[in-house]
């Protein structure tokens, strides 16, 4: 009795077990049960269970080697690359091609922020040997996933060997320029000549755009209805390793609107660091195609010594509405340099239409910080807050260079400041060689500046360290004109030197000249006088035109011109010829024509 009594203890003992089994181990199911896809991330819902989100992914969680089978790349077929980049290839073919019922691409973000060098071995960088955003169905890489793409990359140096071609909508965001970097490895691109290749290859390392599949890879426009707007990178540093002559950056041939290069830089590409506009020796082939573009800001654009004489910080082509700068700087320069090393070329040359230019500093660039108009028209172009400074004792040639080649319109302003000593090189801060007008090699900072060629109805405003001066030139239009020089500045002691100059775009018949004070305390009152240098850029031979002398304060002075007629093609020029003033002086002239 006993024996059964205890049997049964035994078995009720089994029962309660068995029950709270089935009350509790409903409630607490072991994480190792639970299947998860493959790089999605736990996550809990509104129901307060776990499940897993589809739209952010892991790429160091994915296979390089096994082969892909999902909705949006049904191809049975392995990443092209076994590395970081096919990883990410098999993370966005694992993305969702609809949502709900509706079939729409969703978009993902791609996490590579995990991927680390495989320090165990020695290898300090991590490889990449295919373009990350490349569909592997195609094992040639020529063809781009179509999922609208969020790529976020890791601390890291990566070495890639392959153009990363960006599809519409698609964003590569690394943590800063100081830690990410896309460090070229491939083979020395010779065909790449974006500028002069005349079949309009280019092997850039970053593409905002389409592949082109001819007999290679290339950054190129298969046609002019091909575009690629909202592709944006930012927070990285594209390193070109001085490849060759003709290695570029990023190259942006089709993203338009909201597409940019924000926050970061490039260097050592001895091409272009930035190149914006279409590829080939056609200035006008698909040269729409980047309309709309930026803003490019916040970038630094830095040379070693690969530079060549055809090298450019930043090349742009085309329009309408690109803008460069606006918002935040871009930094020209070279890092390094000593005597005889070859300096980079131009910091930033631009042809086009309608295009925004501000916020931009170069410094040990040969000639230029800015050029316009050097290979196509260039029309509605703004110009503002350009500076450059002395640095290792080198300057830059030309602030902003109006190329002749080309018909250039637009305006400029704030442009150019200049510090120390430079040699070989001294800063104009504005060379005109449409219009014939230079402020010379002194120390300027000009505060407007309406540029447009010979024969336009043009408007020169320029504002120097001791002076101002205001041109106003009238063209075709044939409205008259004036030619004005101010001096807004401290005690005169003598000649204040040229104030301001033009040259003549059409002949002038002189009418008067005036000039007035509202500041003067001198025992010898400033004498404006104008002359005609003739045609000779250093005037060593002029020929007075008239002066004119303040002798009160608000009060107008007028005076007769002994010349007449200035012909095509003549510089003015004016100045203060005699002053002793103690006191500082605010007084100008102005010859009517």
């Amino acid at each position: 009795m006993a024996y059964a009594n205890a049997g049964s203890l035994v078995l009720g003992r089994a029962r309660i077990a068995l029950l709270c089994l089935v009350l509790f181990g409903s409630m607490t199911v072991p994480l190792h049960a639970q299947q998860w896809p493959t790089g999605e991330p736990v996550v809990g819902n509104v129901l307060l269970q776990q499940t897993s989100s589809e739209i952010f992914l892991d790429a160091s969680q994915f296979s390089k080697t096994n082969k892909i089978n999902t909705p949006l790349c049904s191809i049975n077929l392995p990443p092209i690359s076994t590395d970081m980049c096919g990883q990410i290839q098999a993370a966005i073919c694992a993305a969702p091609p609809t949502i709900g019922t509706v079939t729409v691409i969703s978009g993902v973000t791609i996490d590579a922020r995990a991927f680390v060098p495989d320090t165990a071995h020695g290898v300090t960088t991590i490889p990449c040997g295919s373009n990350p955003f490349a569909n592997p169905a195609d094992q040639t890489a020529a063809t781009l996933t179509s999922t609208p793409v969020t790529l976020l990359l890791p601390p890291q140096t990566i070495d890639t060997s392959a153009t990363w071609f960006l599809p519409k909508y698609a964003k590569v965001i690394g943590q800063n320029q100081t830690v990410t970097t896309i460090h070229w490895t491939g083979a020395s691109p010779g065909m790449g000549n974006c500028t002069a290749d005349g079949i309009h290859h280019c092997i850039p390392v970053i593409c905002m755009g389409p592949v082109s599949n001819a007999g290679g890879l290339y950054c190129d426009t298969p046609n002019l209805f091909t575009n690629t707007p909202r592709t944006q990178v930012s927070g990285l540093r594209i390193d070109c390793d001085a490849a060759s002559a003709n290695t570029f950056g990023l190259v942006d041939i089709t993203a338009q609107e909201q597409s940019w290069f924000q926050n970061g830089g490039a260097e050592n590409c001895a091409g272009a660091g930035v190149y914006i506009g279409p590829t080939g020796t056609d200035p006008n082939r698909g040269i729409n195609l980047v309309q709309n573009s930026g803003p490019f800001t916040n970038l630094e654009i830095n040379y070693g010594s690969n530079s060549t004489t055809n090298t450019l910080g930043m090349y742009v082509q085309g329009g309408p509405s690109i803008t460069v700068g606006v918002g935040g700087h871009i930094t020209f320069n070279q890092i390094l340099h000593w005597s005889g090393m070859q300096r980079p070329y131009t910091a930033l040359s631009v042809n086009g239409f309608q295009v925004s230019v501000a916020d931009i500093h170069c410094e040990k660039y040969l000639t230029d910080c800015v050029l316009l108009g050097s290979v196509a028209d260039t029309l509605g172009v703004s110009v503002h807050n350009v500076t450059t400074a002395c640095d290792m004792g080198v300057g830059v040639a030309n602030i902003l260079h109006i190329s002749p080649a080309k018909h250039t319109t637009g305006v400029a302003s704030a442009v150019g400041t200049i510090g120390g000593t430079c040699s070989p090189n001294f800063s104009t801060a504005i060379l005109d060689e449409q219009s014939g007008f230079n402020t010379g090699t002194s120390q300027q900072a000009m505060s407007a500046y309406w540029i447009g060629q010979a024969g336009d109805s043009n408007n020169f405003y320029a504002q120097g360290q001791t002076g101002v001066a205001l041109l106003n030139v009238a063209g075709s239009l044939n409205l008259g004109g004036n030619f004005t020089v101010n001096f807004v500045g401290a005690s005169i002691n003598g000649s204040t030197g040229i104030l301001g100059a033009f040259k003549a775009p059409h002949a002038l018949t002189t009418q008067n000249i005036t000039c007035q004070a509202a500041l003067l305390g001198c025992t010898t009152s400033p004498v404006f006088t104008f002359y005609d240098c003739g045609t000779s850029a250093t005037c060593g031979s002029p020929t007075t035109i008239g002066s004119c002398t303040p002798a009160m304060v608000n009060t107008i002075v007028t005076a007769t011109p002994s010349t007449s007629t200035v012909n095509t093609g003549d510089f003015v020029v004016g100045k203060i010829t005699s002053a002793t003033c103690s006191n500082p002086v605010n007084a100008g002239a102005t010859l009517a024509y």
